[in-house]
């Protein structure tokens, strides 16, 4: 399945910023954002599309999820 595929652009960006910021473990600590709806300043701007990845695809679909390249 292409994860890419089911997201739109900004949603895209979104997770690459909480890559960037959170390194490695980026995925479990976007996780805690996600059950907390709170995010650090850094990805305030992305807060929305976060959001929006949580509610349509959750926990399982980002541990699958993989950037391209």
């Amino acid at each position: 399945m292409n994860m890419k595929a089911e997201i739109d652009p900004h949603q895209y960006t979104a997770l690459q910023k909480a890559h960037v910021l959170f390194g490695d473990r980026w995925k479990g600590k976007l996780k805690d954002c996600w059950m907390k709806a709170d995010y650090p300043a850094a990805l305030a701007p992305y807060k929305a599309e976060l959001q929006q990845l949580r509610n349509k695809y959750g926990s399982a679909w980002l541990n699958a999820f993989e950037f391209d390249g």
